[in-house]
């Protein structure tokens, strides 16, 4: 989609007949919505001189059509280029000559595409020159057919690959090579020892039951050999069921190792998209799906090609023409399970969405119980929970109506062979052309060769699950995280703690930037307050210079050195943070104030939480340090949770402090505990605080004022009050407040 997708023919010709020459366009764009509002192709094209939208006719549904010319505007005339938002679509337009001229107009499936475009052509409008168009957002279509992945998802279902999927999967078997050789050694003698009782029963019915009375001394051998091919089959399970299951668990954990490890290196925009127990959900229960395959459904599947391809070999070495009327309904067999099988997947794939549905919600509930509690919301929750609990019901239901459907229809054409057997075998013994041994044994062996036809029918559904949870898992593991370390990174040893940025402009969805423009130096040692509104864009800044997300446009530096030119690690042991939403490990205390130095000795701990002022109500715990914090800290105060966190920030010792909204959960003794902390720590290092209270940054030498996302003023606190601006009155207001709440009690 996008500026990815090839133009027609017919644009090409119309655009080289516009042009005059061949020379390929700077950009080419394909919009889905006409001038008119309704669906149709319509192409936005920039070459060298000019900007043009040309719309691809159709007639009926037909490739072929007319192309009608629509906009066409001259670069030198254009002054800025933007976007605009109409519900469920958008526009593109341009300012020429001080009027607005809508140039395209977009679905939103497009937005993103249309975003990326428009500053593309806003910097060429500029500078003179096009950007190379740069896109990390996962596709939202598939590649080959066109059609919508799911909601979070990069895999067609329609498209996807079992043959691949499959091989991936037993690439995972390449660490346990001695014991899947082993195992499938096992299953040949297996298959081997289950051909022996057919074979002697024939003997037994022709040469011991009807044959010469001197024979029945053969008797009790047979009847030995018989038992001791049942019991050598016994042990022979044992060991492959054994086998196999340590194979299967031991594969598991090494992918449900590599999915985690995966999930702990993608960067916070995966998570942007996603909720929390639709992750969780293919980390528990898609691995559990694999694993059931690998131990259950993979060994069978295999026992029963090996036993097919056995008792095919001996039944058709007894009899090719009897054989070929048993194994005559086997290609119409393949043809049902074509036909069946990819719808199946496709309701297979649906289910385990639904269910990572119901999982978030699960998983939502729980995490908010307290305030579900407080708030008495049990029966809203309750009501909530039934949408997705009620779509997991039906997709599942729809899994098992195809299914039971499945089942008996290719159950009756895989019984066809052996109805046929009773026919025509009992015609040879009639003619004398068969015994009534080999019909006894062509019996037991058209069991034997139904039995693993009917093992694969059953495993189907099973195997098919797996398909599509591995799918889900490969999902994970293929993802590429859109913030990335670079292939030569920049040793950045231990920096000054100077900070640039430099017209900065970042969205968490590139359609709608939440910063644009953003220009301040910070110098090494300096404290710098952000001060706006709720949504103004403070803590993207933090999240920014931390870089836990790239900037769309602009550079962020430090001492000098772009950050995407750094190691993220490098970067971040360089940066102390204490985030807005507090944080803690269900650990100890010790625990959580090391977790960022794990080596950190217990003396280095203590004068970490003094700094912090955090030490004398810790040692006033029963068990101190080691006391318990419970799940995300449940067990401490607000306050507590946050001069842990603080100590936990203070205790690598970094050159740049990043304070988000750190006063935000402390009553104002314990306010004022905290800014005397900071006083002397922010006196040697770089740092960036926010406070919804102005009265804390009373220590920064300078603010930054942030509206809408823009940067409004830049001063000191003197200097911004004798503005009278944006400053002044969140100051006014507060002051206010305070005033009101003192009055009030």
């Amino acid at each position: 989609m996008g500026p990815r997708k090839e133009m027609p023919p017919e644009i090409r010709i119309e655009l080289e007949r516009l042009t005059g020459d061949g020379a390929e366009p700077k950009l080419a764009v394909r919009s889905d919505i006409g001038p008119d509002g309704n669906f149709g192709e319509v192409w936005l094209i920039v070459t060298s001189g000019r900007m043009l939208t040309l719309r691809l006719n159709t007639a009926d549904g037909s490739e072929d059509g007319d192309v009608t010319i629509g906009q066409d505007v001259r670069l030198a005339d254009i002054s800025s280029v933007q976007i605009e938002s109409l519900g469920g679509a958008g526009v593109l337009s341009v300012t020429v000559r001080g009027q607005i001229v809508d140039m395209v107009r977009y679905s939103n499936t497009l937005s993103h595409d249309f975003a990326v475009v428009a500053r593309m052509l806003d910097k060429l409008v500029k500078d003179g020159e096009m950007p190379e168009y740069h896109d990390d957002v996962e596709e939202r279509f598939c590649p080959k057919c066109g059609r919508p992945l799911p909601e979070g998802s990069k895999v067609c279902v329609r498209c996807v690959s079992t043959v691949r999927t499959i091989g991936r999967m037993l690439s995972y078997l390449g660490a346990y090579k001695l014991r899947v050789a082993a195992i499938i050694v096992l299953m040949a003698l297996g298959t081997g020892t289950a051909l022996v009782p057919p074979r002697l029963i024939k003997w037994l019915i022709d040469d011991v039951l009807i044959g010469p009375a001197e024979n029945t001394r053969l008797l009790l051998p047979i009847f030995i050999g018989i038992v001791s091919a049942h019991i050598g089959g016994a042990g022979i399970r044992i060991l492959h069921g054994r086998l196999t299951t340590f194979v299967g668990r031991s594969v598991v954990f090494d992918l449900r190792a590599q999915v985690y490890g995966k999930l702990q290196m993608l960067s916070l925009s995966y998570y942007d998209r996603r909720q929390t127990g639709a992750v969780m959900s293919r980390v528990s229960h898609d691995t559990r799906e694999l694993q059931r395959f690998i131990i259950e459904a993979g060994p069978w599947a295999i026992s029963a090609l090996f036993m097919l391809s056995a008792v095919g070999a001996r039944m058709l070495w007894k009899s090719t023409w009897l054989t070929l009327w048993i194994i005559a309904p086997i290609p119409l067999l393949v043809v049902a399970a074509r036909l069946f099988m990819p719808r199946l997947f496709v309701l297979m794939r649906r289910f385990l969405e639904r269910r990572s549905r119901l999982s978030a919600a699960l998983n939502s509930s729980l995490s908010g119980i307290r305030v579900v509690k407080a708030f008495g919301q049990e029966e809203t929750e309750i009501k909530r929970f039934d949408k997705p609990n009620r779509e997991m019901r039906d997709t599942g239901w729809g899994v098992d109506r195809y299914s039971v459907t499945m089942m008996p229809v290719m159950g009756l054409i895989s019984m066809s062979g052996g109805i046929l057997f009773y026919y025509f075998g009992g015609r040879s013994v009639i003619d004398q052309t068969l015994t009534i041994g080999d019909f006894s044994e062509f019996m037991l062996l058209i069991a034997m060769f139904r039995e693993p036809i009917n093992a694969l029918l059953r495993l189907s559904r099973s195997i098919t699950h797996a398909l599509a949870s591995a799918e889900r898992l490969f999902e994970v593991v293929d993802s590429i995280p859109d913030v990335r370390d670079p292939e030569d990174p920049v040793d950045i040893g231990d920096v000054d703690g100077k900070i640039e940025l430099r017209d900065v402009t970042f969205g968490y969805r590139a359609h709608k930037p939440v910063l644009h423009d953003i220009n301040l130096t910070i110098e090494p040692g300096e404290m710098v307050g952000l001060v706006g509104r709720s949504g103004a864009g403070k803590s993207t800044m933090i999240n920014l210079i931390c870089r836990l997300y790239d900037v769309d446009d602009g550079r962020i530096l430090v001492d000098g050195v772009d950050v995407r030119d750094m190691r993220g690690n490098d970067l971040r042991r360089q940066i102390g943070v204490v985030l807005q939403e507090t944080f803690l490990f269900s650990g100890t205390i010790l625990d959580n104030i090391a977790y960022g130095k794990p080596g950190a000795t217990m003396p280095e701990i203590i004068r970490a939480a003094k700094a912090a002022n955090a030490h004398d109500f810790i040692v006033n715990f029963p068990d101190g340090y080691d006391t318990k914090a419970g799940e995300r800290g449940s067990r401490l105060s607000g306050g507590e949770k946050q001069r842990i966190a603080i100590a936990r920030a203070i205790l690598n010792d970094p050159k740049i402090l990043i304070l988000d909204e750190a006063t935000s959960a402390v009553d104002t003794e314990t306010e004022r505990q905290i800014q005397q902390a900071l006083e002397r720590l922010t006196s040697t290092r770089t740092t960036v605080a926010i406070a919804h209270r102005l009265s804390t940054l009373q220590n920064a030498k300078r603010l930054l004022v942030l509206k809408s996302g823009k940067q409004a003023e830049l001063g000191t606190h003197e200097e911004l009050m004798a503005r009278r601006g944006t400053y002044y009155k969140l100051v006014q207001m507060q002051s206010e407040i305070s005033r009101i709440q003192t009055v009030g009690g």
